[in-house]
């Protein structure tokens, strides 16, 4: 009966396509969906047992559970949308995990408002786990050895970063968050390496995009969207994470939802669970740093006049202990305590008095002693003593060399003298000028020439009859 009804539909539905009036049948989206829906109702889709290997898994609130199954035949990679409503999802004596192959039976249907297909579960059961997932973790033990997951390897992120890196997408909404983010909070320079974030291969385009980036940023962001397990899969790439690892730029990774855990996560400085997130942890929050700024200015201030109240409470109580109404309120305590000894040997006996008033001339030679006035009648006299013998000692060499200078004074002048031209006059030479020029030898002159003579006291023109540059004087 059911074959018949399949046989009905596609008979309507090759009628709807025959020429009608010389056009062809318009169908609603409608229609079409609901004929999606009775082509699909047909035993082989119905209570079917599909294996796979769960992927983007979600466990939804209300108890449904949302995955996809896939298989890789051929190097194609076939995925399976399905669904687990919540009344057969209590059922299940297992947790479905993300890369766990399964068995799970049910029914395809079609959902015609959206125009989509799945697999409708009402049980499942383990058979292992996929080799996608198998290969994940082969690569996560030999990486693990290499040490490359090691805290103490990672690099601590720059406080105030002058560049932020970022490899994703180019088109993608990723970009646009994290540049919002940074404008918001500190707007630094964003150096774009775009790359493809999912497809066969991308691993090598991200590797690029981090050799284009690296030593140019001080950080770098690798980020991508949500998306299913086989979308997030070259993000496990072993030669990828080498590749983050030997970077000496930090790096932040931002790879799917929070939930979404790779081996570059793993291997990166930081992780984030947004591309948001990761922009927020690569540079600060310029409002909360200058609130920190201003209060850390109120503590500096409050310091700095606490110290300067002390050191000026500190100083005026040394000005008080060294003005002269100090002193003599030192010396009125201390003449007041002579009273208190006097009172006291006044009260005691005659032998204790004696005692008592030898003691108190001791004391009072000590205070004498000690006392300003007696120290300045002393001293005075001693240090006038010592500055008339410095004054002396200054007279005395201030005049040697006076003498000193004027002896010196009076051989330069001499020696001035002697160089002076005039000085040669004197002796009976002359200065021979030709024209501008000064006659310093014979050759410069010749016969007929016109020269001036100077003497000490005036000078003459004359004419040179006679030139004798061979004859000696």
């Amino acid at each position: 009966m059911m074959q018949k009804s399949h046989s009905t539909t596609l008979d309507a539905w090759t009628t709807a396509k025959q020429p009608n009036s010389g056009e062809s049948r318009i169908c609603t989206v409608g229609e079409v969906t609901t004929l999606i829906s009775r082509l699909l109702d047909v035993p082989d889709l119905n209570g079917i047992w599909v294996r796979g290997e769960i992927t983007n898994y979600n466990h939804h609130r209300s108890g449904h559970r949302y995955f996809s199954l896939s298989d890789v035949e051929s190097e194609k990679t076939a995925i399976l949308d399905c669904k687990m409503w919540k009344g057969y999802a209590r059922y299940t004596r297992f947790t479905p995990q993300n890369g766990q192959m399964v068995e799970a039976y049910g029914t395809i249907e079609n959902y015609a408002p959206h125009g989509a297909y799945s697999l409708i579960v009402t049980q499942m059961r383990p058979t292992g786990i996929g080799e996608k997932f198998i290969l994940i973790e082969k690569w996560k033990r030999e990486l693990q050895e290499e040490g490359l997951f090691s805290e103490e390897r990672k690099k601590d992120l720059p406080l105030y970063p002058e560049r932020v890196g970022v490899i994703t997408s180019s088109t993608g909404a990723v970009l646009h968050d994290i540049k919002n983010v940074i404008a918001c909070r500190y707007p630094v320079e964003i150096i774009l390496s775009p790359t493809a974030v999912q497809g066969e291969g991308v691993h090598t385009e991200i590797i690029q995009a981090l050799h284009n980036l690296d030593k140019r940023v001080d950080v770098i962001i690798i980020a991508r969207g949500g998306g299913s397990f086989e979308d997030l899969f070259p993000f496990n790439h072993p030669d990828l994470i080498r590749a983050v690892a030997g970077c000496v730029t930090p790096i932040v990774s931002a790879i799917g939802h929070e939930v979404d855990i790779t081996l570059t996560d793993l291997v990166a400085d930081r992780r984030a669970s947004t591309p948001s997130h990761a922009a927020e942890i690569c540079v600060p929050d310029r409002k909360q740093e200058l609130h920190t700024l201003k209060m850390q200015k109120r503590i500096l201030n409050h310091h700095l006049m606490k110290q300067y109240e002390d050191a000026y409470y500190h100083l005026n109580t040394l000005r008080e202990r060294l003005t002269l109404h100090g002193m003599k309120q030192m010396l009125n305590e201390k003449q007041q305590e002579l009273v208190d000894i006097s009172d006291r040997m006044d009260r005691s006996q005659n032998m204790q008095i004696t005692g008592r008033r030898m003691a108190v001339r001791e004391i009072h030679a000590q205070i004498l002693a000690k006392s300003p006035v007696r120290i300045l009648m002393y001293k005075i006299p001693e240090r006038r003593n010592y500055l008339y013998a410095q004054s002396e000692r200054l007279i005395m060499s201030q005049n040697r060399r006076i003498k000193e200078r004027e002896t010196e004074l009076a051989s330069i002048s001499n020696l001035l003298f002697h160089m002076n031209p005039k000085a040669l006059f004197s002796r009976g030479y002359s200065i021979v000028q030709k024209g501008e020029e000064i006659i310093r030898s014979i050759s410069a002159i010749e016969k007929k020439d016109s020269v001036r003579l100077y003497f000490a006291d005036g000078t003459a023109d004359a004419t040179i009859q006679m030139v004798r540059p061979h004859e000696k004087i």
